[in-house]
């Protein structure tokens, strides 16, 4: 998707990449991923959380957004997929920013969240099955009701600048952190 295209989507709408997808905006004209009530973006009306569905990553591979504008959603959702994202902003998801399994390590930098009720990438509880890279930066981890283990055997990577939020939920370590 090059520079300056804006994509809108309508209530019940969502979009899947079950391959790649790839976003090639620029700080001046961003790719823009919203609402078709987004006046800000061209459309009719006024722009709120939860006017489309999801973006979707299912078993995706290879994708890599950039300078990209996601906003008026519900939420991204990662499952088995490692986006890379670059300076993408996500707003106003009426969800959450990112639902991530633990199967997925997004990574990149420059990214922001903000106006969702969850500016996170969100975690589930459990135990990884694998070595996991925690490499995005400028959005923060957090763990969703509960414990996280990283088992006997298994690496935990948090790369250098990553932000990692518990609220009431614990990670536990029993492999290499």
């Amino acid at each position: 998707v090059d520079s300056g295209v804006v994509i809108m989507f309508s209530t019940g709408c969502s979009l899947t990449v079950n391959g790649s997808m790839f976003t090639s905006g620029t700080q001046e004209a961003p790719v823009i991923i919203t609402s078709t009530q987004d006046v800000s973006a061209g459309g009719e009306g006024a722009g709120a959380a939860g006017q489309w569905g999801r973006l979707i990553f299912s078993n995706s591979a290879g994708s890599a957004l950039s300078n990209t504008v996601i906003k008026f959603g519900q939420q991204v959702t990662l499952t088995n997929s490692s986006p890379r994202l670059e300076s993408v902003t996500i707003a106003s998801m009426s969800v959450m920013a990112i639902s991530s399994d633990l199967l997925s390590f997004p990574t990149g930098s420059g990214n922001y969240s903000y106006g969702s009720p969850i500016n996170a990438i969100d975690l589930p509880s459990g135990s990884y099955t694998k070595d996991a890279v925690w490499g995005m930066l400028g959005i923060p981890y957090g763990i969703r009701n509960g414990t996280l283990v990283v088992p006997s055997g298994k690496r935990l990577t948090i790369s250098p600048g990553v932000i990692v939020k518990l609220r009431s939920d614990s990670l536990s370590v029993d492999g290499i952190l």
